[in-house]
């Protein structure tokens, strides 16, 4: 199976392999090294909080970067694809000796190990920019609820004060 996946969301218009295969809600499918280089920051208006989102250059949607996931299909066709790889250099090789044979399977490992690593690194980035996103909100949602229980407090104090009005004019 000789599959050719390739991110076309680099600057350069030159498709490149995936790191990690994301795909945006308008069904495109990009890498996140590119992702990050194309991410658009802007500050949130009254808190201190930043909004992240990407313009798809296929189809011109905006998309915030919560909304970014991993694609599990693609992901999954390059790790059997790298496995695949791995395995042809190992058999193409079995000609030779022994112990040439143990040296190609060891750096075909270290080579799949370092490129496993790489993406489990960029997928914690991911977690990591989510849950980011999910403390702002959560601190703007308790700031909303500390304002509403204000109000409530203040308009509750109004009420106490017309009830007592009331009372002493009857």
């Amino acid at each position: 199976m000789n599959l050719d996946l390739k991110c076309r969301l680099n600057k350069e218009d030159v498709p490149h392999d995936f790191d990690v295969a994301m795909i945006l809600p308008c069904s495109e499918t990009v890498c996140l090294k590119c992702i990050e280089k194309s991410l658009i920051i802007m500050a949130n208006d009254g808190d201190e909080s930043e909004i992240k989102f990407l313009e798809c250059p296929f189809c011109s949607e905006t998309h915030y970067f919560n909304e970014i996931i991993p694609n599990k299909l693609v992901n999954s066709l390059l790790q059997q694809a790298t496995a695949n790889e791995n395995k042809q250099i190992v058999s193409s090789h079995q000609q030779q000796s022994i112990p040439q044979n143990q040296k190609l399977l060891e750096i075909a490992i270290e080579e799949f190990k370092n490129k496993l690593d790489y993406k489990n690194e960029l997928l914690n980035k991911v977690i990591e920019f989510n849950k980011e996103d999910i403390t702002v909100k959560v601190e703007s949602i308790k700031c909303d609820l500390e304002r509403f229980a204000h109000n409530m407090f203040n308009e509750l104090s109004i009420a106490e004060n017309t009830l007592e009005k009331l009372i002493i004019f009857f």
